[in-house]
């Protein structure tokens, strides 16, 4: 009802740009105040996942509209099902290969080579 409503005659264009630019400041301003120590908390950093869900699920749904409409007609509907296992299936693939690789380090937190000093210049690196 809502994208019936308001967003069905707008721009798709300054849709995705509006929402790719909020993404970015939310997250920018999150992981700014985690690594300069601003506010270290594990609540308030897993607190940005949640904020950026719908952002999210608006450019994708927004950029699948986009490709369903280049879409040969009849083949719509499989074309947005295609996209959306295709896009539903990418993350937890992607988490699979990567538990797999990181598996393969043994780090040992009991050596203190293992620690970096926590400087402001480390921080600044971190950022950048």
């Amino acid at each position: 009802w809502l994208v019936k409503r308001y967003f069905l005659h707008c721009s798709w264009r300054w849709m995705l740009a509006v929402t790719m630019v909020f993404l970015n400041l939310v997250d920018s301003v999150f992981t700014t105040c985690t690594i300069f120590d601003v506010i270290r908390d594990q609540y308030f950093y897993l607190g940005e996942t949640v904020l950026l869900e719908v952002p999210m699920a608006a450019t994708f749904v927004i950029s699948t509209f986009v490709v369903v409409e280049m879409a040969d007609s009849g083949n719509e509907g499989l074309v947005y099902g295609l996209l959306t296992t295709a896009g539903n299936l990418g993350f937890p693939f992607a988490q699979a290969i990567a538990n797999q690789v990181f598996g393969l380090f043994r780090p040992s937190l009991s050596e203190e080579d293992n620690y970096i000093e926590d400087k402001p210049s480390f921080r600044l690196t971190v950022f950048w």
